[in-house]
């Protein structure tokens, strides 16, 4: 008689892959370019694409009008609209609780369980606890460092256009001078990370030398210093004060509701050759916006 036995079963199948560590969400704080509890102040030749937000004084840009409504100001420098304390109330709320949001996303990020976890080095610096990251490759996933971060020489984030990478700093996070965070691709052919995609949480404070490109969303606990010429590519939230020295913002490609800052020296001092060939380098496709918004520069 035919066998009645059942075909074996197939083996089971290995289980997914753990998913990538998420994005970061900012709530209500994701409208925002450039968002600081205390003052937002500058060089009166900043340029800015993007919505601005402190619940006090921002003094960074001039001729700031406030709007009839109240509800916001305008300036010459800023495409977007700034909410400060000489804003409605209601903007002081509603920024208020953009900072919150931000504050609980930097929180939460700095609490996810790390996939890398960095010791600070070289032996013998000081202070002991600064990790020296120059020269170093990273990719995708979650990256702890226990005390402070300096970035004394460019990096490099590798991986795919879908690729996370999430930094957590308990203390502060400073770039040297000239010091870039570069996009790779790696071998999928999925392309290059993206900024959006890139999230730097700060116990602490951020600053910048001169000359700086950095990458991401960054999220800091207290103040934020900017130098001069450099740029920064996504959001800027602080729980504190945040000095930008000449900066032009200018929109990422694909990067919604980001700043670029581009900290130009002055005018006497600013290199508009060498500038607009790094940007041509470091964004590519852009590059034409990029130019067009540093002819004001000229």
């Amino acid at each position: 008689p035919p066998s009645t036995l059942s075909p074996p079963s197939p083996p089971p199948s290995p289980p997914p892959p753990s998913p990538p560590s998420p994005a970061v969400s900012l709530g209500s704080a994701g409208r925002f370019a450039l968002l600081a509890t205390a003052a937002i102040i500058g060089s009166p030749t900043s340029v800015l694409t993007g919505d601005v937000g402190s619940i006090a004084a921002v003094t960074a840009f001039s001729l700031l009008v406030v709007d009839p409504s109240l509800v916001f100001s305008t300036s010459p420098q800023i495409s977007g609209q700034v909410f400060a304390a000489n804003n409605a109330a209601s903007s002081l709320v509603m920024v208020a609780a953009a900072l919150a949001d931000s504050n609980a996303a930097r929180l939460e990020v700095l609490s996810r369980p790390h996939d890398f976890i960095w010791a600070p080095g070289p032996a013998g610096s000081v202070p002991s606890s600064t990790a020296y990251i120059g020269a170093s490759e990273f990719t995708a996933g979650v990256h702890r460092f226990a005390g402070y971060v300096n970035m004394a020489t460019s990096i490099t984030l590798r991986g795919s256009y879908d690729s996370i990478f999430v930094f957590q700093i308990e203390n502060y996070l400073h770039l040297a001078a000239g010091a870039k965070i570069n996009l790779v691709a790696d071998d999928t052919g999925r392309g290059a990370p993206q900024a959006r995609n890139i999230v730097w949480a700060i116990g602490h404070y951020l600053t910048t030398g001169a000359g700086c490109f950095a990458e991401g969303t960054f999220l800091v606990g207290s103040y934020v210093t900017l130098g001069a010429a450099s740029v920064v590519n996504g959001h800027i939230i602080t729980q504190a004060a945040a000095n930008l020295d000449a900066a032009i913002h200018i929109p990422p490609p694909g990067f919604d509701l980001t700043a670029t800052f581009t900290l130009a020296a002055s005018p006497g001092n600013f290199d508009i050759l060498q500038f607009e060939a790094e940007l041509a380098t470091l964004i590519e496709g852009e590059y034409v916006a990029y130019t067009r918004l540093l002819d004001s520069r000229r």
